[in-house]
């Protein structure tokens, strides 16, 4: 048995020829993960995923100021609480959330007592449920509210099918929280749609072409506002974490997106940054959803002992 140093130099010495960085130009092959494990086992690449996790969480310790995003704060504070992060209580004063809710992971957050009030209205009133989520899905705060709290109600099929369509009306951060409106869906109410679980993993896949690490290879040297999407870190992590979340394969855990996240993480800061040649400060926002999908592959080691 090797003791906790080597096991750590090994995954230092690993991660040194395995890790060429986005500027190299050399993708990571396929099997890299299963490479690791192969030389080294899994519980250097435990080590490696424990190590990292710290580092990042102690990046959100410092600038829990810069997550300004409600629903995001939310996000944290309930991932942090189901993997029992140290910092799952740190104050998040930027980004006060009492009169927002959220769920994940089966845990409500929120001022979900409104939210209870208004679905009961609805039911009293016997209002259209599906007009109500046409109207209402183009905003992220309706999204959110019926995905949350769909099993207070019958979500119609149409209604799904609706909102799947709608992706193909938005881009970016907007696209990718969809994807994640239908996850949450699925876990609270599994039986609104038969075919939810392919619809996901179509939409993984289709999500995974246009935001993936691999793009990065070949960073623009000014951004412009027609391909900043296309150079920006946080799009596919946290298609990655949200893919992870899904728990329906989308990402498996013997993925070479493992190392490309393992890669682009700032060991000076311990965060991600946005803009990973042109910046490489770590943010806040990036960094909340790069620990998120890192805590998700950790369990997955975990499950397949």
């Amino acid at each position: 048995m090797k003791s906790l140093f080597q096991r750590i130099s090994v995954v230092a010495v690993f991660m040194v020829y395995f890790t060429p960085g986005f500027s190299a130009g050399k993708p990571f092959p396929g099997d890299t993960v299963s490479r690791f494990i192969a030389a080294y086992g899994k519980d250097s690449l435990r080590t490696l995923l424990d190590e990292r996790i710290k580092l990042a969480s102690d990046f959100i310790y410092i600038h829990t100021g810069d997550i300004v995003s409600p629903n995001a704060a939310m996000e944290f504070r309930l991932y942090a609480r189901h993997f029992n992060l140290p910092i799952a209580e740190v104050p998040l004063l930027s980004a006060p959330y009492d009169a927002y809710f959220y769920r994940l992971y089966g845990q409500y957050l929120g001022d979900t007592i409104a939210m209870f009030e208004n679905f009961k209205k609805i039911k009293e009133e016997k209002q259209d449920v599906l007009k109500l989520f046409i109207e209402n899905m183009v905003h992220e705060a309706g999204r959110i509210g019926f995905a949350v709290f769909c099993n207070h109600f019958t979500i119609p099929e149409k209604a799904v099918d609706s909102l799947y369509v709608f992706r193909k009306r938005i881009k970016g951060m907007d696209k990718i929280q969809t994807y994640w409106t239908l996850i949450e869906l699925g876990k609270n109410c599994p039986k609104a749609y038969p075919g939810l679980e392919k619809m996901l993993a179509d939409y993984f896949t289709e999500l995974a072409k246009v935001y993936n690490f691999s793009q990065l290879y070949s960073p623009a040297t000014v951004l412009t506002a027609k391909n900043m999407e296309s150079y920006n870190l946080l799009l596919p992590v946290r298609t990655t974490a949200y893919g992870l979340y899904a728990n329906n394969g989308s990402v498996p855990a013997l993925d070479s997106r493992l190392m490309y996240l393992l890669s682009s993480q700032n060991l000076s800061d311990g965060g991600w940054p946005v803009y990973y040649e042109l910046n490489k400060e770590g943010d806040a926002m990036t960094t909340l959803y790069g620990l998120w999908a890192l805590c998700e592959w950790r369990e997955l080691f975990k499950s397949r002992d």
